[in-house]
């Protein structure tokens, strides 16, 4: 998905964006800030001058080894130093590009900071009402049946260390008020 979409924004003349908003950037899960490299040259290209954060926190193993609760809260620590550091800067708002669990992470920023001024939120691929089955391509859960894994993910322990165990979210369950998919305050 996100490579289609660096195509059709790669294909967009550059008068099409002028005077862009400071950009916050946050990779998906297993991933880093350089996810966004290409897209970072285009927008270079439309706006030499524009702001962008490319966010380094939970980076590789660390965006599972870290819950999405402390890593929301990082986030939101980062947002509030950069616009406290240059208010005008952001005072027309500012734009979260997120992808795949990142995504999942901005929206939820969003809805649990009450002093954001985010103007657009751009999700891609993201895990908005949790994923349940094994997830492609990631190996922690190999050969393990569902009802395990339903087992290993739905304790306080793994809800408090591992950051897909916030989101397993069975169907056939309704999770415990603390859980981070349950969260009352999220869709």
């Amino acid at each position: 998905m996100l490579p289609l979409c660096l195509l059709l924004l790669a294909a967009m003349p550059l008068s099409a964006v002028a005077g862009l908003l400071p950009i916050f950037f946050m990779h998906g899960l297993d991933s880093d800030r350089t996810r966004f490299d290409i897209l970072k040259e285009r927008l270079k290209r439309i706006d030499p001058d524009f702001i962008a954060h490319f966010l380094h926190f939970a980076e590789h193993a660390a965006s599972w080894q870290t819950n999405l609760w402390k890593q929301g809260d990082m986030m939101m620590k980062i947002i509030r130093t950069a616009v406290k550091a240059q208010p005008s800067a952001y005072a027309e708002g500012y734009t979260l590009v997120c992808h795949s669990q990142g995504a999942l992470l901005c929206r939820t920023v969003v809805q649990r900071m009450d002093d954001h001024k985010v103007h657009t939120l751009v999700s891609l691929a993201g895990p908005q009402r949790g994923i349940y089955g094994m997830p492609k391509g990631l190996h922690i859960f190999s050969g393990a049946d569902v009802s395990f894994v339903h087992h290993l993910v739905y304790n306080s322990a793994a809800q408090d260390r591992i950051s897909l165990a916030n989101y397993w979210h069975d169907p056939r369950v309704i999770k415990e008020e603390g859980f981070f998919v349950s969260h009352p305050h999220q869709a």
